[in-house]
């Protein structure tokens, strides 16, 4: 009785060996904690940044454009749209903004038209 367990304990303990080598080659552990995707995040936020540079530029090219934000857009989008209306301003002396065109006043501040024709500062 005694060779027989002594030859599984044998076979159990080369398969947990021949276990371990197959995940130390792989790189592969599950003895140390799971690192973060760092890569994925970084390349997630550089396409971001991307996608707000171009929409930035787009923006920034025509005064006629409508800047629409919305409740769901993030506080990043909402300040990158609030720079790019004030950058507008400041450049073309009008920007659309949420389907109202907002004018710059010679004093500096922001005003619309109404219905009537009067100027009606926001």
């Amino acid at each position: 009785m005694k060779p027989l367990k002594f030859m599984i304990l044998l076979i159990v303990a080369i398969i947990v060996a021949l276990f371990y080598i197959l995940i130390r080659r792989k790189g592969l552990s599950i003895f140390q904690p799971r690192r973060e995707n760092n890569e994925f995040n970084n390349n997630k936020n550089i396409v971001r940044e991307r996608f707000l540079m171009g929409i930035s530029d787009f923006l920034m090219a025509d005064p006629e454009r409508d800047i629409k934000t919305t409740i769901w857009d993030s506080e990043e989008e909402l300040r990158e749209k609030a720079d790019v209306h004030r950058s507008r301003l400041k450049k073309y002396g009008c920007s659309k903004m949420n389907g109202k065109m907002l004018y710059l006043g010679p004093k500096g501040g922001v005003f619309r038209y109404t219905s009537k024709g009067k100027r009606r500062y926001v």
